[in-house]
Formats: C-alpha cells, sequence, structure tokens
C-alpha cells in the first residue's frame, strides 16, 4: 500500500508541475500577443486639404467626396473593410483615420476624388495620390511615418484637392433685343439724323460692342428702326440700363422726351446663366420696343439764319440791279415825304395867292373904266 500511494503522490506531484508549466507558457504566450497588438500599436491619422474657391455669390454645393483604396490587401483601414469613404465640405483640412499598424512594415493606400455624379459649372481636381505609411520598430513600440507621392512617384509635401465653380456665360445670341423704332409726323424736305443713347447703371456692367463707359450712341436717319446690340452677362445681379433720344434745339422738330428702363435679372440655372429681361416706358408699363415720335414742325415767325450771309453791297453798285429797298434808311424817306409835302402846300398856297391877285386887279380895273 505505500508502494502505491508513493506512487501516486508522485504522479500527483508530475501532473501538478505539468500543469502549472502549461499554465504558464498559455500565459506568456497572451503576454506576447498583448503585448504585440496592444501596447506595440501605432495610430496615424492622414491630413488631406479640400480648397474650394467660387466666383458668384450664392449658395451652392460645396462638400465632396472621397476614396481610400488599399494597393495591398490586408493594410489596415480605419473602418475596415476594402476601401474607405469620406466626405470634405468647404475649404478645410480634414484628419482621415485613424488608421492602427501593429507590425512593422510599408502600408500604401491610393487617394482619389469621386466624381460619379459631376455638377454643372464645377471645375474638379482629377487628381490621384498615393499614401505611404512607413512602419518602424521603435524600443519600445512602433514609429510610423507618412509619405505622400503623386501617380509618377514623385514626393509632394500635402495632399490638396482644389475645386472651382464658376457658372456658364449667357448666351447674347437668345437675348431679349427690342429695337429702337423713329416715327417722323410732318414733311420735312430733308431726312434729319437723329441720335439715341444707351447708358448703364454701372459704367462697370456689361455693355454692346462700340460702348465707352457705360454709354454707346446710335443714329438713325429720318425714319426707321435700329438696336444698339446685345451682351453676356458672366455674373448673377440685377442690372439697370436707360435708353433716351438727345434732343437737338437747332432743328425744326419737337421731340419724343421718353426714357425707357432695360432691367436684366440673371441668375444661375444648373450652372448655366440665364436672363430674363424686362423693358418699361415712362409710365412704368412694359413695352415690346422702344418708340420715338418726333414732328417736324417749322416756325414761320422765327427768323432763320443765312447758312452763307451775303455782305451788304450798299446802294448804286453797278451790275446789282434794281433796288428792293431793303437797305433804305426810314427817317431819310420819312423826311423826303415830308418835305415833298409842305413844298406841294406851299406851291398850292402861292397859287391861290396869285389867283386872288389877278382877281382883284381885274375887279379894280372895270370899276376904273368910264361908263
Amino acid at each position: 500500500m505505500k508502494a502505491l500511494y508513493k506512487t501516486y503522490q508522485a504522479r500527483k506531484g508530475l501532473l501538478q508541475r505539468t500543469l502549472i508549466a502549461t499554465a504558464l507558457s498559455i500565459l506568456a504566450l497572451a503576454l506576447s500577443v498583448t503585448s504585440a497588438y496592444g501596447v506595440h500599436a501605432v495610430t496615424v491619422n492622414v491630413p488631406v486639404s479640400q480648397v474650394f474657391t467660387q466666383n458668384i455669390e450664392k449658395d451652392i454645393l460645396s462638400y465632396f467626396h472621397y476614396k481610400l483604396t488599399p494597393l495591398k490587401a490586408g493594410n489596415p483601414l480605419p473602418q475596415g473593410g476594402t476601401e474607405h469613404s469620406f466626405v470634405i465640405d468647404g475649404t478645410q483640412v480634414a484628419q482621415i483615420g485613424p488608421f492602427t499598424f501593429h507590425a512593422a512594415g510599408h502600408y500604401a493606400y491610393r487617394l482619389e476624388a469621386v466624381l460619379s455624379d459631376p455638377k454643372a459649372g464645377y471645375t474638379y481636381d482629377e487628381g490621384v495620390f498615393i499614401v505611404n505609411i512607413y512602419v518602424k520598430n521603435a524600443n519600445p513600440g512602433l514609429l510610423a511615418d507618412i509619405v505622400i507621392t503623386n501617380e509618377a512617384g514623385e514626393k509632394i509635401p500635402e495632399v490638396v484637392f482644389v475645386k472651382n465653380y464658376t457658372s456658364k456665360p449667357s448666351d447674347p445670341l437668345i437675348m431679349v433685343d427690342p429695337p429702337v423704332r423713329k416715327t417722323v409726323q410732318g414733311n420735312p424736305s430733308v431726312d434729319g439724323t437723329f441720335t439715341f443713347t444707351l447708358t448703364a447703371a454701372d459704367p462697370s456692367q456689361p455693355m454692346p460692342p462700340g460702348s465707352v463707359g457705360g454709354v454707346k450712341h446710335m443714329t438713325i436717319v429720318g425714319a426707321g428702326e435700329e438696336d444698339f446690340g446685345v451682351w453676356a452677362y458672366t455674373k448673377e445681379g440685377v442690372y439697370f440700363y436707360t435708353i433716351a433720344e438727345e434732343v437737338d434745339p437747332s432743328t425744326d422738330y419737337i421731340y419724343d422726351t421718353m426714357i425707357y428702363t432695360i432691367t436684366d435679372t440673371v441668375t444661375d440655372i444648373n450652372g448655366q446663366l440665364s436672363v430674363s429681361r424686362v423693358v418699361q416706358n415712362g409710365d412704368n408699363r412694359q413695352v415690346t420696343s422702344f418708340d420715338f415720335i418726333n414732328t417736324y414742325s417749322p416756325d414761320p415767325i422765327k427768323p432763320k439764319p443765312d447758312p452763307t450771309p451775303t455782305p451788304n453791297p450798299g446802294p448804286g453798285k453797278p451790275g446789282d440791279g434794281p433796288k428792293t429797298g431793303d437797305y433804305n434808311n426810314p427817317l431819310v424817306l420819312i423826311i423826303t415825304t415830308a418835305l415833298s409835302a409842305a413844298a406841294a402846300l406851299l406851291c398850292a398856297v402861292l397859287l391861290i395867292a396869285d389867283r386872288m391877285k389877278r382877281d382883284e386887279e381885274n375887279e379894280n380895273t372895270q370899276q376904273a373904266a368910264p361908263a
């Protein structure tokens, strides 16, 4: 019995030592795994810059999609899977991650913008970048370096995606272009030349070719119609113009003083600028043309200046022909007439006196003669 008991005790001790050694081995393995995948892990974030510009004052799309794809299967991603997608809104530097690495090595990723649904008016940066993460051992733990290269393998300092928005200019060919219509009433012997002016409320506004400082002049000879031309807009906004006729007071015309207004409202529609035009007369009524009516009305009382005046040649100049009295002095004429009348009256008085004297002499002669 004692021999059996000793054998049992010996085997029991061996079993206990075996169990303890196994437990210690398992504990050492667990510690090594924990050390490898816990204490010695390293995490990094990848900075990605988005620069967003816009050329018009409006609320437009400013967020864009990107994706990061491992160049080697099994490379860690922030959320697992086979690729990592993210969005950046506006101009900012986004930190993409975290990436967790448990062992030294070279981990490479392809970074690019997602352009599955490009929007009109946008200019996209279609660059592709390679993100290289180098992980190395450093007692106690790991260190990681990030190196960015382009597709050609050239090193660049950072990842930057540039976005821009520019509306397409408005199309002048579809702009409403009402004509200037000139009507002349009366019967002038020669057609007059009439001048019209298109003026922008702001000299910096778009204008048709031939304009200077926000003003363009246009002429029509006699009755007829003409237009100022069209132009394109490159920015949204509301633009104002006026059209009026210039008055020439030296002519025999009564001018139409109507002033017309043009209001152009320019809006962006899916990346294309569109123009909505309203034309109004001085009574704020919408019209489809700029109508001006001038009346020919010569003034018979108003002396007309002689375009080539002839100097006074003076009386009695040979070869001048008969005079019409245009150059006589009225005072001389009055004095001459008065003297002539006085002379005639004096002659009449003398004749009457002489007749009375002869009658008296005849009477005296008759009385002196004998009976």
